[in-house]
């Protein structure tokens, strides 16, 4: 792929993170030698510092430099790189060049690519030499450069990020374009809530660069995205060339600021990190159990936050049931699909250990077949009977019980009904006819399509002539197929006038700034690209 040009961001000084004032930790290194030749010749070097030499400071402007700022005259540099030892709890970082500038009283230290958020930690170890065990702490990489990717040409192309934060599990970088007040709130709300809910929840976090923290990449995705998880990361650079992409071999996400309006941790940090977990467990996605990795992540924010209003900021819960919409096969930038795989995956939590339950859908695998067989074991009923279940309790609202959701989930109103006297239905694709009589019948239906009637206040009415006036008849197809593209007719009632579809209540929330654009590139293996095109053509027209 054509790599686009570097950009370059200026430091972002007053944001970064000042170095703490914590003990070395243990381990001399290696050692330092006999203190070398005299690089920077004796002298002031034009110091005007009467005072002994000594290290005043450290810091790494970028992932491969250390400059360490000295004080004091007659300063004589060690020229050989075992002079220099630099450790961390996570490694030490070899030194492979030195430069001494006289002018600056500096002594420049090439380096091996530093682990990103670590604390290091320097030491002169020259015998004999002034410096000799002088020692500073320093953050790693002020700046650093990421691949990121365009999600309309799908070009890899580089950025430079200044590191804007840091804390124990997380170091956040912004471009210029993309930072944001507020990161530090981010980190914590991570730290102490995303990252401990769904690590426990699902599994722990990996660690493919050594450093023990994830990456928040700000940036401006050009209203591309929101937010995004790339399993490219868990690549290494050369596995990933293989496939003509690029990795950074970390664990990182993605975050477009201006279209998030900040680090938004409501939703795109839970969610994206649950793809995160998600890979690391079962592996790379091929697109084809989007409902079960899409719904997950969904769950996720439930699980950090106690519920997941964010969806319906947007449109009315379960709308896409009026046209029939399928639980299993995507489509990709659909809003209301996400709705009904969360609605689903929460269904199956209340009937069973609540929120608990999610880590246990997590762990099971996406294809339907599986999934009949685990709701066989555990409700001892299977995927289609669940589902038609889930749908009663949509409409029917009841506070306890399966016609319900044990109080997860509160609906603002009933999803919306068919607008006309039948539609075709994909596998696992449902309707709701509005029932404007009783003793109705079901003419024209397919094979595989099973009927329901439901009505508040009543027990479920479970096969024709349906008693359910001012209710609904659900029909949907059973059809357990997730490959097959043929429809069946979900049937008519017989004798009966449809009504219009009711109004949508008017949402509780005020809806963002960026409404209806959910731009959310689907975290599948870096060889599928019809899914990522098949996403674009939804999210993008082309």
């Amino acid at each position: 792929m054509r790599l686009h040009s570097a950009l370059l961001v200026p430091l972002l000084g007053s944001l970064l993170i000042a170095c703490g004032d914590d003990e070395s930790p243990g381990g001399s290194g290696q050692g330092g030698g006999d203190g070398g030749s005299d690089v920077g010749g004796n002298g002031d070097g034009g110091n005007p510092s009467t005072t002994e030499p000594k290290l005043a400071s450290v810091h790494a402007p970028d992932e491969f430099t250390v400059v360490l700022d000295l004080e004091g005259a007659g300063v004589v540099a060690p020229d050989i790189p075992s002079a220099y030892v630099i450790e961390s709890d996570f490694g030490d970082l070899p030194v492979t060049n030195i430069v001494y500038d006289a002018a600056a009283n500096s002594i420049t230290l090439t380096t091996d690519k530093q682990k990103l958020g670590v604390n290091y930690y320097a030491t002169i170890k020259a015998p004999g030499n002034l410096l000799d065990l002088e020692t500073a702490q320093f953050l790693s990489a002020d700046t650093a450069t990421f691949w990121a990717t365009d999600l309309v040409t799908f070009e890899d192309y580089e950025v430079v990020a200044t590191r804007v934060g840091v804390g124990e599990l997380a170091v956040a970088y912004a471009t210029e374009a993309g930072y944001a007040d507020g990161v530090e709130d981010a980190i914590a709300e991570f730290e102490t809530k995303i990252y401990p809910t769904e690590s426990a929840l699902f599994n722990d976090m990996g660690d493919i660069d050594g450093n023990g923290k994830m990456v928040m990449l700000g940036l401006d995705g050009n209203g591309q995205y929101g937010g995004y998880f790339s399993p490219v990361n868990a690549l290494t650079p050369e596995q990933a060339e293989q496939f003509g992409i690029n990795s950074n071999s970390m664990e990182m996400i993605y975050l477009s600021i201006p279209d998030l309006d900040g680090w938004d941790t409501l939703h795109t940090l839970p969610h994206e990190f649950s793809h995160l977990l998600y890979n690391e467990s079962h592996g790379f996605d091929d697109g084809g159990w989007s409902w079960h990795n899409e719904g997950i992540a969904e769950c996720a924010v439930h699980a950090v936050h106690g519920s997941n209003n964010y969806l319906f900021y947007y449109t009315q819960e379960m709308a896409g049931l009026g046209n029939g919409q399928s639980l299993v096969i995507w489509e990709y930038s659909n809003l209301s699909q996400y709705e009904q795989a969360y609605v689903f995956w929460t269904y199956v939590a209340s009937r069973l250990d609540g929120v608990a339950t999610y880590g246990e859908l997590f762990d099971i695998d996406g294809d339907p077949a599986a999934v009949d067989d685990w709701l066989q074991g555990k409700l001892g009923q299977g995927l289609a009977e669940t589902q038609l279940d889930m749908l009663t309790a949509t409409w029917l609202q009841e506070p306890t019980g399966p016609r319900g959701f044990e109080g997860m989930i509160t609906l603002d109103g009933q999803p919306q009904v068919l607008g006309a006297a039948s539609t075709q239905l994909l596998p696992f694709t449902a309707v709701l006819l509005p029932a404007s009589a009783n003793n109705l019948d079901v003419v024209g239906a397919g094979p595989d399509v099973t009927h329901l009637g439901a009505l508040v206040g009543s027990a479920p009415d479970l096969a024709a002539p349906f008693d359910v006036d001012g209710g609904v008849v659900i029909a949907l197809n059973t059809n357990q197929d997730a490959s097959s593209t043929a429809t069946q007719s979900s049937g008519a009632l017989a004798g009966a006038v449809n009504l219009a579809p009711p109004a949508l209540p008017l949402l509780k929330k005020a809806q963002p700034s960026n409404a209806g654009l959910w731009k959310h590139p689907p975290p599948v293996a870096p060889w599928n690209r019809d899914a990522l095109l098949k996403w674009r053509k939804a999210a993008h027209g082309f």
